[in-house]
């Protein structure tokens, strides 16, 4: 007789969630981790002892309830285990990735009065060792990394130390570690997750158990998310849009299994695990999307009009369900008569399209399902920033179902997210269950469905504030509990939410027009050619972009002709620069929406060993006048003095 599964509560810890269920799960895989090229499982009682013991190992190490611990790693069981064994004895983590820079690490480190902190490996150890002079709050250093010599003398450890020491301890006392975790509440701080500092130094958000633990409780039942799910992590654990999605797997008895965003990995690890859950960034399904369609034009020229022609097939029969089912955007209420005509039209169409849908899925959308899932049925979450249209009718039209979501660091993080029973195609959805979302204006006050404004948020998930910094809190949270986002959007009549941009984004020229930078960003990215855009402009007569092109495109474009491989020297080539010209113009034109104003003027090409091309990939680090002053720099060069 199989056990009962124990409901969670708002009164649950992250560690007190996952601890009441082991009886439950104890026999399930919890972790499964590569080893070569099979994946090896952890079971949920196995991972239960680990938690227990490194928690115990750092109550040996004379850690107390409210102790801030630095957590310098990626993806890997021992990131996984250190969090909740942190958690657990009731301290808080302060998490970041390896490829941060030694200066942030440790200014985190400083801002956040760590006294201890987890490295990943060797490397990150040296790197920080020699900086030792600069973090004098830190007495305890744990290395995650297997085989690690440390010194017990100078406080370094390695993991395998620290668990032996609780093994010890838990050997006179069992229920050591029970005990501090009971002695844990809803309420006490469990994270500070510094953010990536778009306006200065980073900031420290503050998100306590019960913060973390209302996505938890309310979204697995949505999804309708089981022990027999298995989830695949490709994203940075620290983050914690991967992170809570951790939480929640392990509250349900789902399997987790540690990949990485690199498209062949991805993919290898999809048919070896395959995966019911799998969430991602925009910029990874963006990468896959254009992978397929470069792949295609490389094919012989029936297969690739093949491939065309069935897509079109595909997005058409796609539009007709959305209308059936009310499944799409709704900024206004329509006409009963008239909403009803549309979807039997709609259903006429569809019967049309259908015997060319089903020809199309046996002769294309197969395929690309199978080379890219391995037949396996995952629904794909994605989060983190706007999913481009293209991106979105592409996995629609052939079959693939994307759960887009909306949140922030400071909303422990997620507000929104589409349902998989009710996908409302080009939003992100409606709040989930005990939040609350209103669009307002300049003068705070509620706008209607269908105007664009401030998104505001209330409710549970809200973080407590910024680390020290309550000046930095009262800006984003009133009296009222709610949040100011800083991101802009609208309301469909259901609930749902659109993304359209960033507040503090928004460009204002010379003439006095407004303009949103990010769905011009996001169509120029829908060029095979383009990676990367931002766009610029602030009190300019015009707009300007800068970008990132697509060098493994552009070299296997034959009518190019490129022989060089040097980056420098396609970004200054003639035709590249005439081809992504053209694109510009095709993308950004009154039958795509666009106004005048909002045509792109002048543009410059970064070549991607560029130190800010690179950045480019997470624009928002990048303050707009920094983008303004490089923009200035680049055109001069590109067309002289007038640029």
């Amino acid at each position: 007789m199989e056990k009962e599964i124990i409901p969670i509560n708002e009164d649950d810890t992250i560690l007190g969630m996952l601890h009441k269920n082991i009886e439950v799960f104890y026999k399930r895989p919890a972790v499964k981790v590569k080893d070569d090229k099979t994946f090896r499982t952890i079971s949920y009682r196995q991972l239960s002892n680990l938690i227990e013991e490194l928690g115990a190992g750092l109550i040996n190490l004379d850690f107390k309830k409210g102790d801030h611990i630095g957590l310098i790693s990626d993806n890997r069981m021992e990131w996984l285990i250190s969090d909740l064994a942190i958690l657990g004895i009731g301290c808080v983590d302060v998490p970041r990735g390896s490829s941060s820079s030694i200066e942030e690490i440790i200014y985190i480190l400083n801002h956040s009065d760590s006294k201890a902190v987890f490295l990943e490996n060797k490397e990150q150890f040296l790197k920080l060792k020699k900086s030792e002079n600069k973090i004098p709050l830190i007495k305890t250093i744990i290395v995650l990394e297997e085989g690690f010599k440390g010194d017990k003398d100078k406080g370094i450890y390695s993991f395998d130390a620290v668990i032996e020491l609780g093994r010890k301890l838990l050997k006179t006392d069992k229920n050591l570690f029970i005990q501090r975790l009971k002695e844990t509440n809803p309420d006490d701080l469990a994270t500070i997750i510094y953010t990536s500092g778009t306006t200065g130094e980073p900031k420290g958000a503050m998100l306590t158990h019960r913060n973390i633990m209302h996505n938890v409780r309310v979204a697995p039942p949505l999804f309708d998310i089981t022990e027999k799910d298995r989830f695949l992590s490709v994203l940075p654990t620290w983050h914690i849009f991967e992170r809570t999605l951790e939480y929640m797997a392990l509250s349900k008895g789902s399997s987790i299994s540690y990949s990485k965003p690199v498209r062949q990995i991805i993919i290898e690890d999809i048919k070896l695990v395959k995966p019911t859950y799998m969430v991602c960034v925009p910029r990874i399904w963006e990468a896959i999307y254009k992978g397929i369609l470069t792949k295609m034009s490389k094919e012989w020229v029936l297969k690739r009009y093949i491939f065309i022609f069935f897509l079109y097939i595909g997005k058409m029969y796609a539009k007709t369900l959305r209308i059936i089912n009310l499944a799409y955007p709704m900024y206004k209420k329509e006409r009963y008569i008239i909403l009803r005509f549309k979807q039997l039209i709609a259903l006429i169409v569809k019967g049309f399209l259908l015997g060319f849908y089903k020809m199309g899925e046996k002769l294309v959308f197969n395929n690309i399902k199978k080379n890219f899932l391995g037949n396996s049925t995952v629904y794909l979450i994605s989060g983190g920033a706007s999913l481009p249209k293209a991106v979105d009718e592409f996995f629609e039209a052939i079959g693939i179902t994307i759960l887009e979501g909306y949140g922030l660091t400071e909303t422990s993080p997620v507000v929104c997210t589409r349902r998989h029973n009710h996908r409302v195609i080009f939003t992100v959805g409606p709040p989930l269950p005990e939040v609350e979302v209103k669009i307002v204006d300049k003068n705070n006050k509620p706008l209607p469905p269908g105007e664009t404004g401030l998104i505001k948020i209330r409710g549970p998930l809200i973080m407590r504030g910024y680390y020290k910094r309550k000046d930095l809190t009262a800006k984003v949270i009133d009296r009222d509990g709610w949040f100011d986002s800083g991101d802009l959007g609208k309301m469909t009549i259901k609930g749902e939410l659109k993304i359209t941009g960033r507040d503090k984004d928004t460009i204002v020229l010379l003439g006095g027009e407004n303009v949103e930078p990010t769905p011009i960003e996001n169509k120029l990215k829908e060029s095979s050619f383009i990676t990367q855009a931002v766009v610029v402009g602030q009190d300019k007569k015009h707009l300007g972009a800068l970008l990132v092109p697509d060098f493994e495109t552009l070299r296997s474009y034959k009518e190019l002709g490129l022989d060089s491989q040097n980056y420098t020297d396609i970004t200054n080539n003639k035709a590249v620069v005439n081809l992504i010209k053209d694109e510009i113009r095709r993308l950004i034109s009154p039958k795509n929406g666009f106004k005048n104003f909002e045509k792109i003027y002048k543009f410059c090409i970064l070549p991607s060993d560029f130190r800010v091309g690179r950045e480019l990939t997470h624009t928002m680090k990048l303050k707009r006048n920094v983008i303004n002053r490089l923009y200035q720099k680049e055109t001069k060069k590109m067309y002289g003095d007038n640029g």
